[in-house]
């Protein structure tokens, strides 16, 4: 009840701007019950910031936050998460930066830097001088909504992003993670500016080893663990592409990048287990074994150094006192997507745990439903538009997504399905359908099966015996080349055949003209020359020794004591036993006749008169002796 004072009464003059107001509640319970309603609102935030608690069940999707603080705890014994590494990693709470965790390389231990550290400067000097010969200095990552499977904000926004924990339901958003990978120039626009999320994670970027962007996602429960490894197709240095192409990895595009094998790398799997063992064993310690982690999605990076870094978590579910039955809970957890993931996952859950079925498009229960994989969808699909008589419409059914496919992946283009659907990682993808949709396809996957490896026996028994007719039918010998006429004919279709290959119109050139083309024979294997026998050598007459020796004696430009050679020099020279001693004797005479200024070499030596070619072999004894008289030298007969 409220009453003005200051009313007109009595003829009195009224008092002018002297208002009262009286409340029927005291002052104390309005204090009282304001300061309820301040603390219910606090709790509200910080019940949302908390994993979500259900009859024992703790549940968490999306962003992670509270798995950094989990591995700084100290358990019992007094010492953190062991042997676990971890990037400088910077929490943000309310927009501000609220924490920074790092992995200490000497005591091999997860700790916590001092508030005073967190300042805008000293995260970028260091960040960006570990980083500098790398395409990115930090990830940022923060938690973002898919309200009814539409694309999220891929834009940073000052207002505070919902958290959704726990399951979701109708009404209410499915969480995700997004992704953004950020620049030297970027980061520090980041770290100067309030344009931040409103919860996040701004982590330092850790190179990969090889040429292109890889991350590992391993997906842990107490049963076993599933491991997947994804490289970016592109190289991180490849300027030419932008930065979310080269480094998108499970929150990009199918076709951006490629998982690699088990087979590849076995030791890394086996070392991303014991981490994810490590993890979970470290939780259950700090909680006093009162909880423990049921299953959990964590993503590492394996850099140049072969050294594994733990990078952020996007799934986890811890049991405890109360727990129940996978049955009885509402919904199971499965890895939250990242950020552009979401468009390809269907949000069309209920209250109830009810899903769309890929396939048939009805709705089912949600544990009714069942994974396929890709390669059984694209063939059933196939198979069933073989079957259209319009070869027209066929054609075009055939260059269209699948129904199943298409309702996984919304975002799934026609040119991009054309050129991964062949591609064995992405057949290898996995799609949820109901269970009767799931018996068809595995009976469908089982008889076509069946008949390809039907197909394959005949064609290897069609091409057993093609063989074996080759290899009994009677050989004929090659027709040889007879003359000039065939070899001709032969190198002139080789090169009308080299002509028409290099025709703009080569096909159609070869359609038109091999009706018309006298066949060409094939060709005939070429024997090899038979070997000439050495011609004897011929016996030189008298007469051409005397004309040899004419020249030989003609008058030179030089001193007598200088063109005659000595036994001495014709030993000391050329001893060797390979040529005769005429030639040497000859070669010497000539040098120090000709060109007596210049000693005697190898080179010199070589420069015989065209005549002394036909002298090698061919004297006799008599001849040889006659010549000697005509050098004057002794050591000719002496060394023949």
């Amino acid at each position: 009840m409220t009453s003005v004072d200051g009313l007109a009464s009595g003829g009195r003059e009224p008092q002018r701007h002297s208002f009262g107001i009286s409340i029927d509640t005291p002052p104390d319970e309005m204090i009282r019950r304001a300061e309820d309603l301040l603390a219910q609102k606090r709790q509200q935030h910080h019940d949302r910031k908390k994993p979500r608690e259900d009859k024992g069940n703790l549940l968490s999707h999306g962003l992670v936050q509270e798995i950094y603080n989990m591995l700084w705890s100290r358990t019992a014994t007094g010492r953190t998460c062991y042997k676990i590494n971890l990037p400088d990693t910077v929490i943000i709470e309310g927009g501000e930066l609220v924490a920074w965790y790092f992995s200490s390389t000497q005591q091999e231990e997860i700790l916590m830097k001092s508030s005073k550290n967190l300042l805008s400067d000293n995260i970028m000097n260091k960040w960006s001088a570990r980083n500098r010969n790398l395409p990115a200095s930090a990830m940022l990552l923060w938690p973002d909504v898919d309200v009814e499977g539409h694309e999220p904000e891929i834009y940073l926004k000052p207002t505070p992003h919902p958290q959704v924990q726990g399951v979701p339901v109708q009404g209410r958003s499915s969480p995700v993670t997004a992704v953004r990978y950020l620049t030297s120039a970027s980061l520090r626009t980041f770290l100067e500016t309030d344009f931040r999320p409103w919860t996040g994670v701004l982590q330092r970027f850790v190179g990969s080893i090889g040429y292109g962007n890889t991350m590992i996602r391993a997906m842990w429960n107490p049963a076993g663990t599933d491991v997947e490894i994804r490289e970016n197709t592109y190289r991180m240095t490849d300027e030419s592409e932008s930065l979310e192409t080269r480094m998108s990895t499970f929150e990009g595009a199918i076709f951006l990048s490629q998982t690699q094998p088990p087979e590849a790398r076995p030791e890394l799997h086996q070392l991303v287990k014991e981490h994810c063992q490590a993890i979970a064993d470290h939780i259950h310690e700090i909680f006093t074994g009162v909880w423990a982690v049921t299953e959990m999605t964590l993503y590492f990076k394996l850099d140049d150094q072969e050294r594994l870094w733990f990078l952020f978590c996007t799934s986890l579910q811890m049991s405890g006192p109360g727990a129940v039955s996978a049955e009885d809970r509402p919904m199971s957890i499965r890895t939250a997507p990242l950020a552009t993931q979401v468009k390809s996952q269907i949000a069309s859950k209920s209250a109830h745990g009810s899903f769309l079925c890929c396939h048939c498009g009805r709705v089912s229960g949600y544990d009714d439903r069942k994974g396929i994989d890709f390669f059984t969808i694209i063939h059933e699909y196939q198979s069933k538009v073989g079957l259209e008589p319009d070869d027209r419409r066929r054609d075009w059914l055939m260059q269209q997504i699948p129904p199943g496919i298409a309702r996984t992946y919304r975002s799934l283009s026609r040119n991009e399905y054309n050129r991964v659907k062949d591609s064995i990682n992405f057949q290898h993808r996995t799609a949820e359908v109901c269970k009767s949709c799931h018996s068809s396809l595995a009976a469908f996957r089982a008889l076509w099966i069946e008949q390809e490896e039907k197909h394959r026996r005949d064609r290897l028994r069609q091409a057993r015996k093609e063989a074996r007719e080759t290899l009994q039918r009677p050989s004929s010998p090659p027709r040889p080349l007879t003359g000039r006429t065939d070899r001709s004919n032969v190198f002139e279709a080789e090169q009308g055949d080299d002509q028409e290959r290099r025709s703009p119109r080569a096909h159609e050139t070869k359609r038109k003209t091999t009706l018309f083309r006298q066949p060409r024979a094939p060709p005939a294997v070429i024997q090899p020359p038979l070997a000439v026998p050495p011609r004897p050598p011929r016996r030189l007459t008298p007469e051409e020794v005397d004309m040899m020796a004419d020249r030989l004696s003609a008058p030179r430009k030089v001193a007598p004591a200088q063109a005659e050679p000595s036994s001495a020099e014709v030993q000391q020279v050329l001893p060797g036993e390979d040529q005769s001693a005429l030639v040497r004797v000859m070669r010497i005479y000539k040098d120090r006749t000709m060109e007596p200024e210049r000693p005697i070499s190898g080179r010199a030596a070589q420069r015989v008169p065209d005549f002394m070619r036909d002298l090698q072999g061919a004297l006799s004894n008599d001849e040889l002796a006659l010549l000697t008289e005509v050098v004057g030298t002794d050591a000719l007969v002496e060394d023949d």
